[in-house]
């Protein structure tokens, strides 16, 4: 498989891209170095699951953490955003590495974006569940931001970086997952969020799009992902809707009308994202324009 090449910070990196399903698949426009053509960024076994069936046909959330998740608990520091590309940190070798070491805590995500923009694949995003999000670890890709511990600080081309391989992951997967992310963020996670992963059969069985770990559990702060991460997804194309007021389910259900479609649940699912396809949405992806479809 050709390879694509991106120059990330001072360093120039090579990789086969994501692995979704088993298969390599190159990002347009990012380098992604995985586990495949690095052994050591493979998540230990103790970090990760194999995904039921049923989670493997419908892969429906992003979830969005920093490494460090500052400001949260104690550490209630601002972030600091810093311009352009930093250098890299070890990148996924060393997160992977931290990851391994805590037995009694095991923690992991799919994808690590370091500082200097460098993008790493730790797992195959549709047939493992990487344990960093709790119970929504069987619907979801983790893709954690590296932040700087001494100054709490991200970088804004890293977190452009971030926001547009999340997008692609969108894109990519089996079933495409919507853009659209929630909002407001006021300080604690949205209660249907937290309902949902405590009670239900199949944890946030009505939700898709890319959330932030703090939307999802009280364990987590406002700096997991924190604004600016989220800013960058809105920036690069996001639909922000107010999920706490199901906002989301209502529009769907607007959408899914418009669409034809019989029994709408507003939940915008594989039959909606069919329907997307043929009404000339690319990738199955709701967003203004549509192209046309071709002739």
């Amino acid at each position: 498989m050709a390879k694509d090449r991106l120059l990330c910070g001072s360093i120039s990196l090579m990789g086969t891209g994501l692995v979704i399903g088993g298969k390599t698949t190159p990002v347009p426009g990012i380098d992604v170095v995985n586990y495949l053509d690095d052994p050591q960024l493979r998540l230990d076994p103790g970090d990760q699951r194999q995904r039921t069936s049923r989670e493997r046909s419908w892969v429906r959330l992003v979830v969005m953490h920093t490494t460090g998740g500052i400001p949260g608990g104690k550490d209630l520091r601002p972030q600091l955003i810093l311009p352009g590309l930093g250098k890299s940190t070890g990148g996924g070798q060393r997160i992977v590495s931290s990851w391994t070491h805590d037995k009694k805590r095991p923690g992991g995500a799919h994808v690590v974006v370091d500082q200097d923009g460098g993008c790493y694949c730790c797992a195959d995003l549709v047939d493992v569940a990487a344990y960093h999000a709790e119970r929504a670890n069987g619907c979801s890709v983790g893709i954690e931001v590296v932040q700087g511990h001494a100054r709490a600080d991200l970088y804004q081309g890293q977190l452009e970086v971030a926001a547009v391989l999340a997008l692609w992951i969108c894109r990519l997967m089996p079933v495409p997952i919507q853009w659209q992310i929630p909002r407001p963020y006021a300080g604690r996670p949205l209660t249907r969020f937290v309902l949902s992963i405590a009670h239900d059969d199949v944890p946030l069985g009505n939700v898709t799009g890319i959330v932030g770990h703090r939307d999802l559990t009280p364990s987590r702060g406002q700096g997991d992902p924190g604004d600016a991460m989220m800013l960058a997804l809105v920036r690069e194309g996001c639909e922000e809707l107010d999920f706490a007021a199901g906002e989301d389910i209502a529009l769907w259900k607007v959408r899914q009308q418009e669409l034809g479609l019989v029994g709408c649940d507003g939940v915008p699912g594989p039959r909606t994202a069919e329907s997307l396809k043929k009404a000339g949405h690319p990738d199955g992806i709701w967003r203004l324009p549509p192209t046309p479809p071709a002739a």
